[in-house]
């Protein structure tokens, strides 16, 4: 067994960490067995022990949007080492959308967005035309 050292970080660096919590870390071995083990720490660290040798996959959750996640694969290649993971969360930022039928903004429009997180359209928002 070994040690998987991981940092959890946002797009495009700093450690993914809040004053509330940190990001909610899950680890499968190479048996296929899975367990979340916790939340990093104000640095966006975590240290997983008693790590099977073998491949291995960690999955951490964004600290304040629990369904954004991030998932990166690891080898440990011999009992008694560590290895340095770091998952890096994907961008994050808000879209502005304005309807237009010509050059006039048009009122209460739906907008379906699908995004490369999610497979599917939905609709995120309703604004009026002064909302532009």
């Amino acid at each position: 067994m070994g040690t998987v050292d991981v940092e959890v970080k946002y797009f495009p660096g700093g450690p993914a960490a809040s004053a509330a919590a940190g990001s909610y870390v899950c680890f499968q071995d190479a048996r296929n067995y899975s367990q979340c083990v916790g939340y990093t720490n104000n640095l966006g660290r975590i240290t997983l022990s008693n790590v099977v040798v073998g491949s291995f996959t960690v999955t951490a959750q964004h600290p304040q949007v629990w369904h954004i996640t991030a998932r990166q694969t690891g080898t440990l290649p011999a009992a008694g080492q560590t290895v340095p993971v770091t998952v890096t969360l994907p961008a994050m930022a808000p879209v502005r959308v304005t309807v237009l039928r010509g050059a006039t903004p048009v009122a209460n429009v739906g907008v379906n967005i699908r995004t490369s997180l999610y497979p599917y359209f939905s609709t995120e928002a309703r604004r009026t035309a002064t909302d532009t």
